[in-house]
């Protein structure tokens, strides 16, 4: 086994750390709602009692962060007990060979810590009380390749302020090894180094090696371990509540992060609810874990005093009462996913059974999580806050966390749908307006709205633009099934409706079958201000003096119609335009006469709108 370490691994073991703490926070909470309308007394976890851990005395309270696990002890738990019988049915000779093959034998690992140290000296960390010496620290560049060179330089990923880190990793084992027996097998070109009253081996690159007696290793980075080794301990300082908490053996795991000597740069926590900022002005975050035939997590934020602790719980419990308020919207969403869009066909494709089933699995966890958000279980004792959750069983926690995982992802299978929907759209809008234009290429104009038979004087209209384009959308041989001179639901022609092509139909429409909802504006022929159709002359480009760029082709018209039946949207200059947009999207889409698609939201002004269906109005398009 040679031992190497990763420059870059503490960034990453501090974005963990937050992430992991942070997270911890929300989903404990969600755990405790499920727990706690189960009987107490199953949901227990017996408190443990394991052995003092000595290492600590190394770890400094104002480290950037650790994490510590008792790896023996967590083995022997009721949790492991399937794994512990398939390790075992690997037979006791395979067993034997892994451990002769490792200096030390990896069976008799007891405990893993791994700390996250903080470059002394460096801006925005703190500055460690080390004696000098030369070679104490790294050059100023930072270590590994320049940035931009797979490296990250000094400062690189911090936010520009944030100290530099390293990893330093210390394991105990149960049965005392020789030390040089460790050092030749793991870092046999190790050279020799002083580091105050102890002893450190490092090798080309930076790995360094030392011992704290006969059963515990010391790797990490050189600057790191040499720091580990001599500074001075300072008695308190962020992590001395969860180191005291570590060593004293009442937990499987402990990890905190020391938010004062390491902030999370501002793209971490852009975007978060209130809530998690709440967090980052703690000076620590810890969490303690117990493992059973349950486990026990126990989460704390500890501030620089109790006044600030007192306002972060305020700020908690008021963040969760504005969080019950947000839930309304979600649950009318997840409604509609379990009994489908008011006015849909019913009974619903079988497609949407699990959209349904996930929604209704979700609705249940947004109803327990109000139940949560109505009494967090928080506590505070001086300047620190602190929630205890309880899971009876391992198991049942994974599978809760599964469904609620399953049903929490509908809002984002739902956005998801939405986008690529509202793609589509674009994409039949975009499709009709290439029609148009080649129809007006081959017929030197536009189509009018409705088709007339030849020498009609009433003008009557027989069938839609949208047949009348058919053959330059690509359905020729359906068009050429149109009788002409009858009307849309003639004998013939009526025959043809439930022949839609999908360039009509909107992916995000529950229209019924043969209906479309995208629809052009017509005015008479003789009406001053003109749309860019007709109802029975087709118009040509030259008459869009305002500029095709600036006018209406084709929208999405809040009413569907049937899609050969020659009816659109009538426009009048002095009224108000008539509902568009298709049901909850919260605007529509247009083609405008260029062929490009633009979105037009709700809110857009009924004047501003008029100006963009006239084709020879004369008013600039306003700035909106």
């Amino acid at each position: 086994m040679r031992i190497g370490t990763n420059r870059r691994a503490g960034r990453a073991v501090l974005a963990l750390l937050v992430g992991l703490l942070a997270g911890a926070w929300v989903g404990g909470g969600l755990v405790w709602v499920f727990n706690r309308s189960k009987n107490p007394a199953a949901g227990e976890v017996a408190a443990v009692s394991l052995a003092p851990a000595d290492e600590f005395d190394l770890i400094p309270a104002d480290a950037a962060g650790f994490v510590h696990a008792r790896a023996a002890d967590l083995w022997k738990t009721d949790a492991m007990t399937d794994y512990r019988r398939v390790v075992g049915k690997a037979g006791d000779d395979a067993l034997k060979a892994l451990d002769d093959g490792f200096v030390p034998a990896p069976s008799t690992l007891d405990r893993a810590t791994v700390v996250v140290m903080t470059k002394p000296g460096r801006k925005g960390g703190p500055v460690l009380n080390v004696p000098p010496g030369k070679g104490a620290f790294p050059p100023k560049g930072g270590f590994g390749p320049p940035a931009g060179q797979g490296g990250f330089g000094p400062q690189q990923g911090m936010g520009g302020d944030g100290p530099e880190v390293d990893t330093v990793f210390l394991l105990n084992f149960n049965t005392a090894f020789d030390p040089a027996k460790v050092r030749e097998a793991n870092l046999p070109k190790g050279i020799k180094q002083i580091a105050g009253e102890h002893e450190m081996w490092s090798e080309t690159g930076g790995t360094c090696l030392a011992f704290h007696g006969d059963r515990t290793i010391i790797v990490g980075g050189e600057w790191a371990v040499r720091n580990l080794l001599i500074q001075k301990k300072t008695p308190d300082g962020p992590l001395a509540p969860a180191l005291k908490l570590a060593a004293g053996g009442n937990r499987h795991v402990v990890g905190a992060i020391n938010l004062k000597a390491y902030r999370p740069p501002a793209d971490f926590t852009r975007g978060l609810p209130p809530e998690a900022n709440t967090l980052w002005r703690a000076d620590a975050l810890a969490a303690g874990l117990v493992v059973g035939r349950g486990m026990k997590v126990d989460l704390r934020a500890v501030y620089k005093d109790d006044a600030s602790a007192e306002g972060a719980e305020k700020e908690l419990r008021a963040g969760a009462e504005a969080g019950r308020k947000s839930l309304g919207e979600m649950k009318t969403k997840l409604l509609e996913a379990v009994a489908g869009r008011p006015g849909g066909a019913k009974p619903r494709p079988p497609g949407d059974l699990p959209e349904a089933v996930g929604g209704l699995f979700a609705l249940g966890a947004v109803g327990m999580l109000d139940e949560w958000l109505a009494n967090p279980p928080l506590e505070r004792e001086g300047p620190e806050l602190s929630a205890s959750v309880t899971i009876d069983s391992v198991a049942g926690a994974y599978g809760t966390v599964a469904a609620l995982g399953a049903g929490f992802m509908l809002p984002a299978v739902q956005k998801v749908r939405e986008a690529a929907g509202r793609v589509q759209e674009q994409n039949n809008l975009k499709q009709l307006a290439i029609g148009m234009h080649n129809y007006h290429d081959v017929n030197g104009r536009f189509p009018a709205a409705g088709t007339t038979p030849p020498g009609n004087p009433r003008g009557r209209q027989l069938l839609s633009w949208r047949v009348a384009i058919l053959p330059y959308v690509e359905q020729q041989a359906l068009y050429a099934q149109f009788k002409q001179d009858e009307p849309w639901d003639g004998p013939n022609n009526i025959k043809l409706l439930s022949q839609m092509p999908k360039v009509f139909a909107s992916p995000r429409s529950v229209a019924p079958p043969g209906k479309t909802h995208y629809q052009v504006f017509t005015t008479a022929e003789t009406a001053p201000v003109k749309t860019m159709f007709g109802r029975t002359v087709g118009r040509r480009m030259s008459e869009m003096s305002d500029g095709l760029s600036n006018t209406i082709m084709v929208v999405e018209a809040a009413e569907p119609v049937e899609w050969t039946r020659p009816m659109d949207l009538p426009f009048d200059p002095d009224d108000d335009p008539p509902p568009l947009g298709l049901p909850g999207v919260g605007g529509f889409q247009a083609a405008l006469g260029d062929g490009s698609v633009r979105f037009f939201p709700a809110n857009t002004r009924p004047e501003a709108l008029r100006i963009w269906i006239g084709a020879n109005d004369g008013i600039p398009i306003p700035r909106e």
